[in-house]
Parts: structure tokens; sequence; C-alpha cells
């Protein structure tokens, strides 16, 4: 017969936060149950597959050793983001101010 052994857990465990990335894609999906519009990039999961191409250029720079993080670039990381973000307002002809939307990048 097995016996439940009662594991103690830290209280640094018992009083984690949830997660915000958990919490804003919870939040996407609510509204897009009330009917909303939304596109949910908290989770960076696309619900998309990825283009060929992509993926066969990731194979590449594999082969070609390039398997470390590299230095980021805030400047040109959100310049890229805003030109994602753009992109993808575009395509679904959509429109916002930028008050009625957050881009939040994660850091440790």
């Amino acid at each position: 017969m097995a016996t439940a052994v009662k594991h103690r857990l830290s209280h640094m465990v018992r009083n984690m936060a949830e997660s915000e990335t958990i919490k804003m894609a919870q939040m996407a999906r609510n509204l897009k149950a009330q009917g909303h519009d939304v596109i949910s990039l908290s989770l960076g999961e696309p619900d998309f597959d990825t283009p060929d191409h992509i993926k066969m250029a990731a194979v590449k720079a594999l082969a070609d050793g390039f398997t470390k993080y590299t230095p980021i670039c805030w400047k040109r990381f959100v310049k890229s983001l805003n030109a994602i973000i753009t992109s993808i307002l575009r395509r679904n002809k959509l429109w916002c101010r930028t008050a009625q939307s957050k881009v939040l990048p994660t850091l440790p």
C-alpha cells in the first residue's frame, strides 16, 4: 500500500506570483472568448507554421555554428519589434493608438 509523502515547500515557492506572461495569455484568451479580435504575442507561440525558407535558414545557421546567444542591441530590437507589430496590424487591416497597445519584453 502506497503512503502519501508530505513535501514541504519553501516560503519562496509558496509565495511565488503567477507569471505575468501566463496572465497576459489568459487575458487574451478571455477577451477572445468574449468576442474581441485579439492578436496575442504573449507566449511567443504563433498560431501558424514557420515558413519553410525560415526553417531551412535555421538549419543552415546551426550547421554553420551559430549556436550561442548574441549580445542584444536594444535600439535595434525595439525598431525590429515595432516593424513586426506594424506588419501584423497592416496585414490584418487593424489600427490602434499607442495608448491601446502594450509591448512588454520579458527580462530576468
